[in-house]
């Protein structure tokens, strides 16, 4: 069930993607009415407003905990950049969660499924093209060597 929750949160978050990308094709996908549409959209313009501001903390606390780390900071210091981090994380979270539910409210259970099915295809064909992914890396060059070797 916690599986299926992550799905439909995923797939309710590419969906707000969808929607920026071209909606007519997905609204059509999905068959959604006109009312349906309407509050699709506004649940993904709500959700892209709440997150606008969390993308400058972010990394407004990134540069912050690089300029820590390279500094040589305090644990101490460390650990509170960190956290602030984590609260970001949970303010994330919290708007996913928050656009998980419109959706939810907005679409019937075919249109939730349907909507995971296509989000699923659209996932395997990523997963083709850059391989798979690492905790926090995503290909390229990092600017420092990996310190466990």
């Amino acid at each position: 069930m916690r599986t299926f929750a992550l799905a439909l949160s995923l797939a309710a978050f590419f969906a707000g993607s969808a929607f920026a990308a071209g909606g007519e094709g997905f609204k059509d996908k999905l068959g959604l009415t006109e009312e349906q549409s309407q509050k699709m959209e506004a649940a993904r313009k709500s959700r892209r407003e709440a997150m606008e501001p969390l993308k400058g903390q972010f990394k407004k606390h990134l540069a912050t905990l690089k300029e820590q780390v390279a500094g040589n900071a305090s644990d101490a210091q460390i650990q509170a950049a960190l956290d602030e981090i984590e609260k970001h994380h949970a303010a994330q979270r919290a708007a996913g969660e928050q656009f998980h539910a419109q959706v939810k409210a907005i679409l019937t259970p075919r249109q939730r499924a349907i909507m995971l099915l296509k989000m699923g295809k659209r996932g395997d064909k990523r997963k083709g093209k850059d391989g798979p992914r690492e905790h926090g890396f995503h290909g390229g060059e990092r600017d420092e060597p990996d310190q466990r070797d």
